[in-house]
């Protein structure tokens, strides 16, 4: 008989997911720590319903608004991006001068809500005092 060898922890817990607040495993890492082609353990968990609890398997609903995406459609996805150096500069700049504008808009808006802190203050004091 063949030994398998031992799965590390760290090696488990890195295909470990949180989606939606639970904490799932692909299909493609669960059937990779097995040993078996994911389409035969999707195959045996359809066959043999009955001995995985349904706690335990995460299905993606058809009114569900996240789809759950394949790991191996994720590896093929292509990105597209500015392949001129130029253009990726621009991008930068422009998300930089963004970036540097919410801050500020920020800034002033603290800064609104510590004058308004500030004469909430003031008026409730010269309510106290009479002087209104």
């Amino acid at each position: 008989m063949k030994q398998k060898e031992i799965i590390k922890l760290d090696e488990i817990q890195n295909k470990i997911y949180t989606i939606r607040s639970l904490q799932v495993m692909l299909d493609e890492d669960l059937a990779e720590l097995y040993g078996v082609e994911t389409k035969r353990l999707n195959e045996q968990v359809k066959r043999n319903s009955e001995r995985f609890p349904e706690e335990f398997c995460f299905h993606n609903a058809a009114q569900a608004t996240l789809p759950i995406i394949n790991k191996s459609k994720w590896e093929t996805l292509t990105i597209s991006y500015p392949k001129s150096k130029t253009e990726q500069q621009a991008i930068v700049q422009k998300l930089d001068a963004l970036s540097a504008e919410t801050k500020k808009l920020e800034a002033i808006y603290q800064k609104k809500i510590y004058d308004l802190e500030e004469l909430k203050k003031s008026v409730l004091q010269k309510a106290f005092a009479g002087e209104l």
